[in-house]
């Protein structure tokens, strides 16, 4: 019992002195969270309030300054952007009218590769979507035309705007391919695999996707059944005859170049 009694004295005491350090350390948060709140108000005020209305508070208690060199000053900005022509009706499908009436409309050349090599994606996005338009308009008129029974001036619009947008296709096609081999070093284009069919002559075969693999494809193991081994020894014979082809086709376009240059001499041909 004797030593019970310091005992509970100095747990007392260490609450005590925990409970002090703990009102104290709660009082000062609470004045640096009323702090940080009138300073918050009197920016606020001096932001909004015009140059009247600071000789209205000066009358008040409250006292301060503020260098307005320091104020951060926060400019407004126009935001730029994009809109499409205000007509929206279906004559965005036809061509323009002027053209109607006409036999022949001037157009230019379609797009080549080099000159899509050196466009951003961004602009091979823009020009896709103009090529689009146009060609969704150049179909219209030419069944329109073939509704009327009429010619459609300069038909060849069409084919050189197909042109552009492959040679678009072709460029994507090629980045991706480019972007693939950097990243993990494979190609993006369909494997090319040389098999065999039914008759053991080997072709070339660009893999695609199948509903049901090779095994269960009946179509498949019958075009490339295992072909008799006895076919063996007429594989020679049949390479021998597509090299002799291959060196009459030769031969022949030799004498084709060589009897042009007796009837044309001046003139520079190029081979073929």
């Amino acid at each position: 019992m004797g030593y019970l009694m310091p005992t509970i004295f100095l747990l007392l005491l260490i609450f005590f002195i925990y409970l002090s350090i703990y009102l104290s350390i709660y009082s000062i948060h609470i004045y640096l969270s009323i702090s940080v709140y009138i300073f918050n108000t009197s920016f606020v005020l001096i932001r909004i309030l015009p140059s009247s209305s600071f000789s209205t508070l000066s009358s008040t208690k409250i006292s301060f300054s503020v260098d307005q060199n320091r104020i951060p000053h926060v400019q407004r900005h126009d935001r730029q952007f994009h809109r499409t022509n205000y007509c929206q009706d279906l004559m965005e499908f036809f061509d323009a009218k002027e053209n109607w009436n006409k036999q022949s409309v001037k157009c230019g050349r379609p797009w080549r590769l080099e000159e899509l090599r050196i466009k951003s994606n961004q602009d091979l996005h823009k020009l896709w979507y103009i090529l689009l338009k146009e060609r969704n308009a150049l179909m219209t008129m030419e069944e329109e035309y073939k509704r009327k029974c009429e010619l459609m001036p300069s038909p060849e619009r069409l084919y050189k705007v197909d042109e552009s947008m492959q040679n678009i296709l072709f460029i994507v096609r090629e980045r991706d391919d480019a972007l693939s081999r950097l990243e993990t070093g494979k190609s993006i284009m369909p494997q090319i695999w040389t098999v065999r069919n039914f008759m053991g002559l080997k072709y070339q075969r660009t893999v695609k996707e199948y509903a049901v693999p090779k095994w269960m494809n009946n179509r498949y193991r019958l075009m490339h059944a295992p072909y008799p081994k006895g076919l063996g020894r007429y594989f020679m014979l049949y390479h021998e005859k597509l090299r002799l082809k291959k060196e009459r086709a030769e031969q022949a376009r030799k004498k084709r170049l060589k009897r042009l240059k007796e009837v044309f001499p001046h003139a520079e041909i190029e081979e073929e």
